[in-house]
């Protein structure tokens, strides 16, 4: 009956609710099932049918990864199948998102068969580097994290170890760059393009015009941040060798540019930098706070980095928020207590709060006035 509902275009989307539901002893008999998703996919033309056929065929995965047996059979003659279908275009273009969360869930389960399709995943992924949807770029980033660990042979540890350090130290040097040409100590109009482990990054031909030029820098900057903080946050099959020292540099070298700029003369270029500036702080802080929550106790050596960062990014913005009342920097110094809430909680005794304690005391104190701090703030 779910076969032939399959091939019936009125009961389509039924048989696919049907089949989602079914038990798990069927789902594990369910290959015939996949095969013909996979045949109906590719010439199907209508969205709404596409999409819950990716669905479909992440729920099966995820069912007949319940027994080796099942997980042997589906992996090897499916898998690949499923990969080089999905990540290609045919009568309709589906949301993308649904798409990578089918590859994040596939290269979780099924890593060991995987490796002959990572340069299609790969190809595929890297489309994204640029996206604007938030959602699309932490799958993205998810997919390239991943893909680390997908080889045929399996890498050993040590080689794993190094794959994952030179992917992090790559992120690293490719954000700071972007710094340098968003904060004009480099001039150019065209990034080349980079091999980023199992990230390519795609040329990108800057505009003339500062008003696209600074939101293009800007969007590829936030989505290599995001790849760095997934790839620090997400588990790896292996222990992760973190540079904090190098990104905090990172950091703070970047709020040193922001400074400098502040203090050339008015231009469009300033002009556009200062509308900016909030959401490049408060991207920096997303950068500590993961790792602060990675490291935790082990970042204790870092504290005066850390504080350095935080006092200074609190200075500064509690400056723009009570001289122009901006939304915008009162929504970052809630980001800033926030964070400096995450370190002093993880670090407890250690986290060395007295360092800034009188002066971060009287910008709270500045900043209850305009009451745009949440009322339980502990230190």
């Amino acid at each position: 009956m779910i076969d032939s509902s399959i091939q019936n275009t009125e009961n389509y989307i039924l048989a696919l609710r049907l089949l989602n539901h079914t038990s798990g002893e069927m789902r594990n008999k369910s290959y015939p099932w996949t095969a013909l998703l996979l045949r109906v996919y590719v010439s199907c033309n209508e969205i709404r049918r596409a999409q819950q056929i990716v669905l479909t065929l992440g729920e099966l995965a995820i069912m007949c990864n319940t027994r080796e047996e099942s997980r042997k059979w589906f992996g090897s003659n499916y898998v690949e199948n499923i990969f080089n279908t999905i990540t290609k275009e045919y009568c309709v273009q589906i949301d993308n998102l649904i798409v990578l969360r089918c590859i994040v869930t596939l290269l979780e389960l099924y890593p060991d068969y995987s490796a002959d399709v990572n340069g299609s995943v790969k190809h595929f992924v890297s489309k994204f580097i640029d996206s604007l949807n938030s959602n699309t770029v932490e799958y993205s980033a998810k997919c390239c994290h991943l893909l680390l660990t997908v080889s045929k042979p399996q890498p050993n540890t040590e080689k794993k170890k190094e794959l994952w350090r030179i992917y992090q130290y790559k992120l690293v040097d490719n954000i700071q760059f972007l710094l340098n040409i968003f904060f004009g100590q480099v001039s150019l109009s065209v990034v080349d393009a980079v091999n980023c482990g199992p990230l390519h990054i795609p040329i990108l031909l800057l505009s003339d015009d500062p008003v696209e030029k600074y939101p293009q820098i800007f969007i590829r900057f936030k989505n290599l941040v995001a790849h760095l903080v997934v790839t620090l946050r997400e588990p790896f099959h292996t222990e992760k060798l973190i540079n904090a020292k190098k990104i905090l540099n990172l950091i703070k070298s970047a709020l040193d540019l922001s400074h400098l700029t502040a203090r050339q003369n008015e231009t469009i270029n300033r002009t556009m930098l200062a509308l900016l500036l909030p959401q490049f702080y408060f991207i920096m802080l997303q950068m500590v706070e993961t790792l602060i929550l990675t490291l935790g106790k082990n970042l204790r050596r870092s504290y005066k980095q850390i504080w350095t960062i935080l006092g200074e990014i609190t200075k500064y913005c509690t400056f723009k928020a009570l001289s122009e009342g901006k939304k915008s920097y009162q929504r970052l110094l809630v980001k800033v207590w926030n964070t400096t809430c995450t370190w002093c909680n993880i670090l407890n005794q250690g986290c060395r709060s007295d360092l800034l304690s009188n002066c971060m005391m009287k910008n709270l104190l500045d900043i209850s006035l305009i009451r745009i701090i949440p009322a339980k703030v502990s230190l």
